[in-house]
């Protein structure tokens, strides 16, 4: 799975939060939204009991209240409340000034005698292009001739203001919530930051280990992350300590035996071509047990053109009688034992010497690798010589190639260089120049400068 570990961990808890903070939005506006209602109706039912505590009838026999009500909203039309009294048949005998222009008040929800007596009765309706929300008490009242009279009071209110008041809430709600969330994640990043850095500073000194700038880890882990590093470090030293022995090891076997071929080769009667066969082998293992590339943990890097310009110096004196002209471009580092280095170049830029007729040119640049964050040293040697003639340059120099050592070919050691180039992990291509001379291009693992770190 790709992705930084970080950026997993505020991916999860955004989920999570985004969750939370979901339900705990619903369940908030939902109890916001009943207590609303009941405020509401609390109030509505105050209302109504108002109004019925302030009428009284008149000699007519109708009731209505006697003053103005307590509430100015009844007194102002327009205002959103109004009240209403209405007879048993449903007939208006007195309704509040609020609502003498309400379309809502001449038409009751539902038939006056449905309604319970004692009994309030709430309701939500649309009238005259407004929501309502009306209460309803039928009550038996009593005349003064000790007759009774069944009269419903209606208290009605206008719920444009409430339902302003809920999307006020909630877009308050979802704003702190959502700034909340922001703030809770821009507080985990730097906290995941502070707690990965231990994270990051072995990811750099692991790369650097890689570079050859550093030859084990540093101290001063966290706890849990002090077994990795101890462990780590004890790794590389077993790979260099494993790596040394081996070359030792195969070193001194092949000195072991040079001494028995030795002794054959006096020996009357002997095989020619089977202790001329071993002594090759013997001779290429002692090469193979030179080569260091495997084990360049912890190595300074090695700068190629340096290397270059001080073996054609030396070529220059060997080669002295045929005045060549050899030029070096460019400069790159790789991670690699400076002896390995010197020997895979020694042995392409003598080859280069020894056929060339007047001109020898190495060139050096860094290139980027299909592998992200990674980049190449391509080297590419030419020289003006006849070239490769009838040989399969593809073939001798391609990977896992194994040619026979003793064979002569185009004067170069292509078993040695074969095998360093395998061991630094880069490849070699050979072909020809536009003049027909042999062209030789190398592709090795880069390592930045300071410049470019």
């Amino acid at each position: 799975m790709k992705g930084s570990l970080s950026g997993r961990l505020l991916g999860g808890l955004f989920i999570l939060l985004i969750l939370f903070f979901g339900v705990t939005v619903f369940a908030l506006d939902s109890l916001f939204h009943r207590l609303s209602d009941q405020a509401m109706h609390d109030r509505l039912e105050g209302q109504l009991v108002a109004l019925i505590a302030a009428s009284d009838p008149d000699p007519q026999g109708n009731v209505h209240p006697d003053a103005p009500l307590a509430e100015p909203r009844f007194e102002t039309p327009g205002s959103g409340l109004y009240g209403l009294i209405q007879d048993d048949e449903g007939k208006v005998i007195w309704r509040s000034r609020s609502a003498v222009a309400l379309p809502v008040i001449s038409q009751p929800a539902a038939p006056v005698g449905t309604a319970l007596k004692g009994q309030r009765r709430f309701e939500r309706t649309l009238s005259g292009g407004a929501e309502w929300e009306k209460v309803h008490l039928t009550v038996a009242w009593e005349l003064a001739a000790g007759s009774h009279r069944q009269l419903t009071f209606t208290v009605g209110e206008d719920l444009q203001p409430y339902h302003a008041q809920l999307r006020l809430f909630r877009v308050q709600l979802l704003g702190w919530f959502g700034a909340l969330t922001l703030l809770l994640l821009i507080a985990v990043s730097v906290l995941l930051r502070t707690a990965l850095q231990p994270l990051r500073r072995l990811e750099s000194e692991i790369g650097a280990i890689e570079q050859g700038e550093r030859s084990s880890l540093s101290e001063g882990y966290p706890r849990e992350l002090a077994g990795v590093s101890k462990n780590l470090n004890a790794l590389l030293g077993i790979e260099r300590n494993r790596a040394e022995r081996y070359r030792q090891t195969l070193g001194n076997l092949a000195h072991e035996l040079k001494t028995p071929l030795a002794i054959m080769r006096t020996q009357p009667g002997h095989d020619a071509q089977l202790v001329e066969r071993m002594d090759q082998i013997v001779a290429h293992q002692l090469r193979r047990a030179r080569i260091s590339a495997g084990s360049t943990l912890g190595q300074a890097p090695v700068e190629l053109g340096s290397i270059a310009v001080e073996l054609i110096a030396t070529l220059d004196k060997v080669y002295a009688s045929k005045h060549l002209q050899a030029h070096v471009r460019g400069a790159a580092l790789v991670g690699a034992d400076r002896g390995d280095v010197l020997e895979l170049l020694g042995n392409l830029l003598d080859n280069a010497y020894k056929w060339a007729r007047a001109r020898v040119s190495i060139e050096m640049s860094v290139q980027p690798d299909p592998t992200p964050g990674k980049s190449r040293v391509r080297v590419i040697i030419e020289d003006d010589g006849p070239g490769w003639g009838q040989q399969n340059p593809s073939a001798l120099f391609g990977r896992g190639v194994r040619a026979d050592e003793s064979r002569p070919g185009h004067g170069l050691g292509l078993a040695i260089v074969r095998d360093l180039v395998e061991a630094f992990d880069g490849e070699i291509h050979a072909g020809s120049t536009k003049s027909g001379g042999a062209r030789i291009e190398l592709r090795l693992p880069a390592v930045k400068d300071a410049a470019q770190r």
